[in-house]
C-alpha cells in the first residue's frame, strides 16, 4: 500500500495543477479505501503537494473501465521494457500523450 501511494502521490504531482484542480481522481481500490485515503492524504502531505481534487475514490478495478485501461497500458509498458515485446505498445502508443518513467 505504501509504495503504491507513494507512486500516486510521484504521479500527481506531474499533473499541471490547473488540470487537476476541481476534479475528480478515482484510485484502484488496494485495501480498505478509507484506510487508503488517510494514508494517501498522509503521503501528499509529506511529498508537500496540494492535490486540488474536489473528489477522489477509491474503486475496485473490475468495476472502472477506466481503471482496466490504465491496468492494461501498463501492462503493454512492462511487455515492451521486461521482455521485448513490442506488440500491444506499439498498438496504443501512437494513444499516449506522454509516458513518465520514474527516477526516483
Amino acid at each position: 500500500m505504501e509504495l503504491y501511494l507513494f507512486m500516486v502521490a510521484e504521479l500527481i504531482s506531474l499533473i499541471p495543477v490547473n488540470i487537476r484542480e476541481k476534479g475528480t481522481l478515482i484510485l484502484d481500490e488496494v485495501g480498505s479505501a478509507d484506510a487508503a485515503l488517510v494514508q494517501l492524504r498522509r503521503m501528499l502531505k509529506v511529498h508537500d503537494v496540494r492535490h486540488g481534487f474536489s473528489r477522489i475514490f477509491f474503486r475496485r478495478s473490475r468495476s472502472e473501465d477506466l481503471i482496466q485501461v490504465a491496468d492494461l497500458v501498463a501492462g503493454a509498458i512492462l511487455r515492451r521494457d521486461a521482455k521485448k515485446d513490442h506488440e500491444a505498445f506499439d498498438y496504443i502508443k501512437d494513444k499516449l500523450l506522454e509516458v513518465f518513467e520514474y527516477s526516483g
